[in-house]
């Protein structure tokens, strides 16, 4: 089964957690770096790996995130390879977010009583089933990123 991948800047970890617990309880795979590398591994070969085999991206959006070099790479290359993008809101940006990741539609997660979880989940399920669709479709695909994944690794 594949991922969600979760951007996210380290100041926002407790939240990245919780998201990851919320998202986890309803079934859905979670990525995130800080727990799926591991000591020694090639980190930017394991997040750019961990991005092609998801089916969609959060990005966690935070004042940290907004200036995090790597939140915007990561973000950046799942765009290039169209890999679905869902901006959460976390905490409001002081400066204006980057146009490409601005112009995409967030779920607001500012007011931490009213958390919009059930939409956001319902959001994942239906990008889930539209990559299985698309697998299922045409299963050259999964073997191509396989291909691809391998010649990366060098096996």
């Amino acid at each position: 089964m594949r991922h969600v991948f979760v951007s996210y800047s380290h100041e926002d970890n407790d939240f990245a957690q919780l998201l990851r617990t919320k998202l986890d309880e309803k079934g859905i795979k979670t990525w995130l770096a800080l727990e799926s590398l591991k000591a020694g591994e090639e980190w930017r070969e394991g997040i750019d790996s961990a991005i092609r085999s998801s089916f969609a991206m959060i990005v966690i959006i935070s004042p940290a995130s907004d200036t995090s070099k790597y939140v915007t790479y990561e973000w950046a290359f799942a765009y290039g390879i169209n890999v679905p993008i869902v901006p959460i809101l976390y905490k409001p940006v002081n400066e204006t977010i980057h146009p490409r990741l601005e112009s995409l539609q967030y779920e607001d997660f500012t007011p931490k009583n009213n958390r919009p979880w059930t939409r956001l989940i319902s959001r994942l399920k239906e990008l889930e089933q539209e990559a299985l669709h698309r697998e299922q479709t045409d299963p050259r695909v999964e073997r191509a990123i396989r291909a691809l994944e391998d010649s990366w690794r060098g096996t």
